[in-house]
């Protein structure tokens, strides 16, 4: 004759199933959190490229202004760097 399982026994059972069914939803919630976080981390990449490439070419146009303006205007230009280097001495020799 079959011996009866103990009441318990169900409970543990059920408790043994849940737990393994919690376990595999953890694993499907890692994977999905992994591959967004992974495209979360291509697209700000990506955004981050092209302010660098904007900032690039910003600084491309601003350098050739500059180029410009001191070809038309060499006097002011020399001037200019003398005053900045002048203050710009000023400035260093109080820290120091």
């Amino acid at each position: 004759m079959a011996k009866a399982k103990p009441f318990y026994e169900e409970e543990i059972d059920n408790i043994k199933g849940d737990l393994r069914s919690l376990a595999q939803d953890s694993a499907s919630l890692a994977s999905h959190v992994k591959r967004d976080g992974a495209q979360a981390a291509n697209e700000l990449a990506a955004e981050t490229q092209k302010k660098l490439e904007d900032l690039y070419s910003k600084g491309q146009d601003e350098f050739k202004f500059l180029q410009e303006y001191v070809q038309k205007n060499p006097t002011r230009s020399i001037t200019l760097a003398f005053f900045a280097g002048l203050i710009g001495s000023y400035l260093f020799k109080r820290r120091g």
